[in-house]
């Protein structure tokens, strides 16, 4: 199946808050907003995933590694 460029530039372009290596700094407790799930590192190794609300993490061992964004997207299909 062929999909064009738009279609696949749709897909990927999504509001990313924390592209770029903007991740949030751990600074002990993270309120984690609706439609995004942390990934959080423990020296390096994945350690968890922090689902929305309140979490506490241990600064200087915890790291949050990635954010993703639980948002639907929309794709187009051409006809």
């Amino acid at each position: 199946v062929d999909v064009s460029m738009d279609a696949k530039r749709a897909y990927t372009d999504g509001e990313a808050k924390y592209s770029g290596g903007n991740l949030p700094m751990n600074l002990g407790v993270r309120v984690v907003p609706e439609q995004s799930a942390w990934v959080v590192e423990r020296f390096g190794r994945f350690s968890q995933v922090l689902a929305p609300g309140l979490h506490f993490l241990i600064p200087l061992v915890d790291k949050i590694a990635y954010v993703h964004s639980l948002k639907e997207t929309v794709i187009k299909i051409p006809n």
